[in-house]
């Protein structure tokens, strides 16, 4: 894919092909700006021990920005899309991606976190994938060292993305059913019925079903959080 040169000698990455996919999809979680949860501050933490660098990072890349759901070792909630590493990961999603030098990368080597703040040097993030394939954002771990993973470490940071999505996706079941209840109650009831009349109703059976479904999966997402 080739990249454009901007005046200050970095290379923003472009815009997935299917961007506007993918941003729709990104809002079906309703996790941006969230709440943090304890269960994605476990999965950073695990990153970056198992990876051995003092940053991990779960960043989901919004249209002009990167929002960190959970990071350990960084300050700060959000970053320009603009100057993230991440952004130039998610146009692999299949792929993990590794800068074992950032300085030795034309990419990379004029950004801000590189030659200020932070100084980064290794960056490896694993695109967050949807069912559907599309990327969300990335697991990522960084280090002010040059450095690369091995390949046991790849594949650990592999598994823990795979859990991220396992977390979002029952966080957008649990919506998705509170919104079909929401949506099966009456506005309001233009008269009382009878107990056995109300018992046979197509579709009580049902309600029942989706209810009971809801309570476990909330029961599961405490659990795990």
């Amino acid at each position: 894919m080739t990249l454009l040169k901007k005046p200050d000698g970095s290379y923003p990455a472009p815009l997935p092909p299917d961007e506007p996919e993918r941003l729709r999809a990104l809002r079906e979680y309703h996790v941006l700006d969230s709440m943090p949860e304890q269960v994605y501050d476990d999965i950073v933490f695990l990153a970056a021990q198992i990876c051995e660098t003092p940053i991990a990072v779960i960043g989901l890349i919004d249209a002009d920005r990167q929002w960190f759901k959970a990071r350990i070792g960084l300050d700060g909630t959000e970053s320009p899309r603009d100057l993230t590493f991440c952004a130039h990961a998610i146009l692999e999603p299949d792929n993990l991606m590794q800068v074992p030098d950032a300085t030795r990368d034309e990419r990379f080597n004029t950004n801000p976190a590189v030659t200020d703040g932070l100084r980064v040097r290794f960056y490896a993030g694993i695109p967050l994938l949807t069912p559907d394939g599309r990327a969300l954002g990335t697991l990522c771990t960084i280090d002010s060292k040059p450095r690369e993973l091995t390949p046991d470490q790849q594949r650990a940071l592999r598994a823990l993305s795979r859990e991220v999505m396992t977390q979002l996706e029952l966080r957008r079941t649990i919506l998705q059913l509170e919104r079909a209840l929401a949506a099966r109650k009456p506005a309001e009831e233009p008269r009382a019925k009878p107990v056995v009349a109300k018992l046979e109703e197509p579709g009580n059976e049902v309600e029942e079903r989706m209810r009971g479904l809801l309570a476990r999966m909330q029961q599961l997402q405490r659990r795990t959080s």
